[in-house]
């Protein structure tokens, strides 16, 4: 090969598995966690009757177009949608088992073959009207029109029993909100926030955001999930809001990773303005812990949008995972120019004015993952290692 192929070709490599989100890839059932082989118990005795079977049902928000209905249910592709829907997705874990086989399997430290994690059915209940929505010009000034105004309030009525109803079943009334990042399928982020809900032991409601994303190609595909990571800001503001205002609702917990955590802290520096502080804002939309894992946003960008308006102020704790070896950040900081993505800081880069503006912050704190992945270019460490 010659030798002014090899970059292209690296770049390549690395952008086909940016974000671990490859399709297919990572449908196994993630392993145990380190914390219960080392003998510090696992929830699973505790989980109520109700609660013991071989699925997980997620929430679902997404504002992908819609494909055909397959045996499973209603489908949704990369494409972008001006109409946001949620609804329901049974996530099955490995195949006719039982729940003593999973949960022998939950607690080993080597799996038996076949655990993997699928779809059973999709049912979406609830769709809102295009954003930005049909205007009524005859009032002044123009005002939202009555028919998708209408709409908006059943879907958001439907929302709320939605979650109603999930929430009466668990004494935890927490919401565990997924947002996931590039290159990831529809159904990836239901089976993330699937997984780590079951090894919680399956206290509060899983939520999963599914934004427009894995847009076929390498460069251009990261392109298009870049900028439909800017579509879906407006669509995350309005459920952050909505799943706030459930009065079942006490705490809303977000993991976010890789493109998602740009997402998210888009949505909650917009969010922070409406309000006169950031912690009354965290305190309207109900934030409990925030995490940015692999975070592929700039460190110069990252200042200004969380430190500046106060976005570190606004959640109880916010945590920032980094891994200085994620070589899929290392790709996406070469493809911008940036000085450095904040999914890979290291102590060394903080000068004094970093150190001073994190000081302000102490429910800000950073985790320094110092592990590796099976797979060369992933960066799924947050939930893929044990």
């Amino acid at each position: 090969m010659q030798r002014h192929h090899l970059p292209q070709l690296v770049i390549m490599l690395s952008l086909i598995c940016l974000c671990g989100c490859n399709q297919q890839s990572f449908y196994e059932f993630i392993p145990t966690p380190q914390l219960y082989l080392s003998g510090g118990g696992d929830p699973f005795d505790a989980i109520p009757a109700e609660q013991r079977n071989p699925a997980a049902e997620v929430v679902y928000i997404t504002d992908r177009t819609q494909h055909d209905a397959s045996a499973r249910g209603q489908e949704y592709g990369y494409d972008r949608s001006r109409s946001a829907a949620f609804g329901t997705m049974n996530v099955q874990f490995g195949k006719d088992l039982t729940w003593d086989k999973l949960i022998a399997q939950s607690r080993a430290a080597k799996r038996e073959p076949g655990m993997t994690v699928t779809c059973s059915e999709i049912k979406e209940i609830g769709r809102y009207a295009p954003t930005p929505p049909p205007l009524d010009f005859t009032t002044t000034p123009p005002t939202i029109s009555a028919a998708a105004k209408a709409t908006n309030d059943k879907a958001d009525d439907a929302f709320r029993a939605t979650i109603a109803a999930r929430m009466a079943k668990t004494k935890d009334k927490t919401i565990y909100l997924f947002v996931h990042g590039y290159h990831c399928e529809f159904e990836w982020s239901p089976y993330v926030i699937a997984q780590l809900w079951h090894f919680m032991g399956r206290g509060g409601v899983p939520v999963a955001y599914s934004w427009p994303a894995a847009s076929p190609g390498l460069l251009r595909g990261y392109q298009y999930d870049r900028e439909s990571g800017e579509f879906t800001v407006h669509h995350l503001k309005q459920f952050l809001e909505l799943i706030a205002s459930c009065p079942e609702v006490e705490k809303v917990n977000i993991l976010s990773h890789s493109r998602g955590t740009d997402v998210l802290t888009s949505a909650l520096r917009e969010l922070r303005y409406k309000y006169e502080t950031p912690r009354e804002a965290g305190a309207k939309l109900k934030l409990g812990v925030v995490i940015l894992a692999a975070a592929d946003i700039d460190v110069e960008v990252a200042t200004q949008r969380l430190a500046a308006p106060g976005v570190l102020a606004m959640a109880p704790q916010m945590t920032l995972y980094v891994n200085r070896t994620d070589n899929a950040l290392g790709t996406s900081t070469w493809m911008y120019g940036s000085r450095r993505r904040i999914g890979t800081l290291r102590p060394t880069d903080l000068k004094a004015p970093g150190i001073e503006i994190l000081l302000r912050y102490p429910q800000f704190e950073v985790v320094d993952a110092r592990v590796t992945t099976p797979k060369i270019f992933s960066h799924s460490y947050f939930f893929a290692h044990p």
